[in-house]
């Protein structure tokens, strides 16, 4: 049976593959839509609309930041290991 150490490790290490998987979709959705935007003429209404949904999608990396180091205090703080115990 796996100690707590080995336990916590692997959630550490699943948690930063996840995120960083996470950021990785987000900077290339933005990135492709960024591109796409290159294609359209300047002031074109879809123009705007695609730097807002880039915007938008490099926005989305404040929440997922956040969410990482709730995630982060909570494997340290052993709140999943107490709460196995019941």
């Amino acid at each position: 049976m796996p100690n707590v150490t080995d336990k916590r490790a692997r959630r550490i290490r699943e948690a930063r593959i996840s995120i960083l998987t996470a950021a990785a979709v987000q900077l290339g959705t933005a990135a492709l839509l960024l591109w796409g935007r290159s294609f359209l003429p300047p002031g074109h209404v879809l123009a705007w609309l695609l730097l807002a949904a880039a915007v938008l999608a490099l926005a989305a990396l404040i929440p997922m930041g956040i969410v990482y180091r709730t995630r982060m205090q909570e494997i340290k703080g052993g709140e999943e290991d107490a709460a196995a115990e019941y």
